[in-house]
């Protein structure tokens, strides 16, 4: 179970990410306010890149141990509802959620 501001997302762990980022179409759909900020140059691991200037804040849940409230990039190419980069997550949580997903896949089998 992972949620954004209390609806049901896909999370995705991007260890190589440095920034957050929700996907403007959940933002829009969801009519969450966004707030004005200065210009980032995303670069996509295929070398595409887009400028995202705005935030939303939001309230991330994974399992009943990780909660965070941080402030999330919005952008219009996000593959994925969030992408949680490493200017949320500690290396120990990315340990615990990786180790916590590897338990939900396998006993779900």
């Amino acid at each position: 179970m992972s949620k954004l501001n209390a609806q049901n997302v896909k999370i995705v762990i991007d260890t190589g990410s440095d920034l957050s980022y929700v996907k403007a179409s959940l933002v829009r759909e969801k009519g969450w306010r966004c707030k004005k900020c200065a210009e980032e140059n995303v670069i996509f691991g295929n070398s595409e890149s887009e400028i995202v200037n705005s935030k939303v804040m939001g309230d991330v849940v994974i399992g009943d141990d990780f909660r965070k409230k941080s402030e999330l990039y919005v952008l219009e190419k996000c593959p994925v509802d969030v992408i949680l980069g490493l200017d949320l997550l500690t290396p120990y949580e990315i340990y615990r959620l990786l180790l916590l997903a590897s338990n939900v896949r396998a006993s779900s089998m």
